[in-house]
């Protein structure tokens, strides 16, 4: 069942001092436990190529709600450099401009 649901049939039953310790350690202690419980694969890590040249890559995300403020924030990946923009509202046209402003000064990624 898993230790959670274990201590939830338990409580439902029973109570003394320290009846969550003792589940899990009983638990942690059983051989069938530990041969029958989930483990979810491990997920391989994935490095994110890293850029040659300014603005080859760029990373873009919104940051807010900020004293009712939210901003739109372009690095670049190269040169850490971030653009920092107020934004009224965060839809596709205005973050649109907003990349376009940005994308004139430093050239396309």
């Amino acid at each position: 069942m898993g230790i959670s649901k274990t201590k939830s049939l338990a409580r439902a039953y029973f109570w003394w001092p320290k009846l969550d310790e003792n589940i899990e350690q009983m638990m942690k202690a059983c051989d069938v436990c530990m041969t029958l419980r989930h483990n979810p694969p491990i997920s391989k890590i994935i490095n994110w190529p890293g850029a040659s040249k300014p603005y080859e890559i760029v990373h873009i995300d919104f940051l807010g709600l900020i004293h009712t403020k939210t901003y739109l924030i372009i690095t670049d990946a190269y040169s850490k450099w971030p653009e920092f923009f107020e934004m009224t509202t965060t839809d596709s046209t205005k973050t649109l401009e907003k990349l376009r402003e940005t994308l004139a000064r430093f050239g396309l990624p």
